[in-house]
């Protein structure tokens, strides 16, 4: 069966998204470029993407789909792990900066990542796919709202055992610095805001390191204080993108070397970052 939905966002939106919150946390510069240049139609940018993010695109979106399906009633099996597999490869290859990976290589990874899903995350009952209170890419595919604020968690619980609970790739495991990140303590304040209660959080992450490599689930409950760090982090966004020019931005050069948006579009009259351009010039000079 096909899931309904996936992990597309609308790129016409306008709003304090999860994206930008975590964008302007790590280089204002960037955060305030992603949020304002866009294409003719009012529409933010497609950019060639690293392979770290692609692959996170692919296990997105096989992941979605096995929950999607488990929760309609659907048992694991060989057909629906081989869908999975597909969907989260269209997904990716459909993505810019696709062309330049390995398809054989990403593939063996995520078939390996979903046989393990079932026994490390299904199996040991971390998510609760009850029809009646399992949610995914926000409400269905919709994303939440509240004022001028968006999220789009990839799995909600909602009733009793309210939880937001992300879908991760990473080369290491997280800690529990990561449950006080700006995308849990926006998605627990909108929780709140939305609900009336503070859920629990967590990250269920596909570790890709050879070492430690498997699913890691970190979970923990919201607290107050994530109110607290989620109206800095909304203070702070909502600042930088009412400046009249982005020269009077501090940056991040910390964050260059992989930055997109360093490089010039002319299509779209955006020159690039000059920082960035600035930080590539010395490196090539090293």
């Amino acid at each position: 069966m096909k899931p309904t939905i996936g992990k597309e966002i609308d790129p016409s939106r306008v709003g304090l998204s999860k994206s930008t919150i975590v964008a302007a946390s790590l280089c204002q510069r960037k955060a305030y470029f992603g949020e304002k240049v866009r294409d003719s139609q009012g529409r933010r940018i497609s950019i060639p993407m690293p392979e770290r993010v692609l692959f996170g695109v692919a296990i997105d979106n096989a992941v979605q789909h096995v929950l999607w399906n488990i929760r309609e009633g659907a048992e694991f099996s060989e057909q629906l792990l081989d869908e999975a597999v597909q969907d989260g490869m269209g997904a990716m290859e459909s993505r810019p900066g696709s062309e330049e990976l390995d398809p054989v290589a990403i593939q063996e990874e995520l078939e390996e990542s979903l046989y393990r899903f079932k026994t490390e995350v299904l199996d040991a009952g971390i998510i609760n796919t009850d029809k009646t209170v399992l949610m995914l890419q926000g409400m269905d595919g919709e994303s939440l709202r509240y004022g001028d604020l968006i999220g789009t968690p990839d799995i909600l619980q909602l009733g009793i055992h309210a939880a937001i609970y992300d879908i991760k790739s990473s080369p290491k495991r997280k800690s529990e610095r990561d449950l006080y990140s700006p995308e849990m303590a926006h998605y627990a304040t909108m929780y709140l805001e939305l609900f009336g209660k503070l859920p629990k959080i967590g990250y269920i992450t596909w570790v890709r390191s050879q070492s430690t490599r498997g699913w890691q689930f970190l979970g923990g409950e919201s607290t107050l204080f994530h109110t607290v760090l989620a109206e800095g982090y909304r203070t702070v966004t909502r600042s930088l993108l009412e400046a009249t020019s982005v020269e009077r931005l501090p940056f991040n050069t910390a964050f260059c070397g992989s930055c997109e948006w360093k490089l010039p579009r002319p299509e779209l009259a955006f020159g690039g970052c000059e920082i960035g351009q600035s930080v590539a010039s010395l490196e090539v000079r090293a």
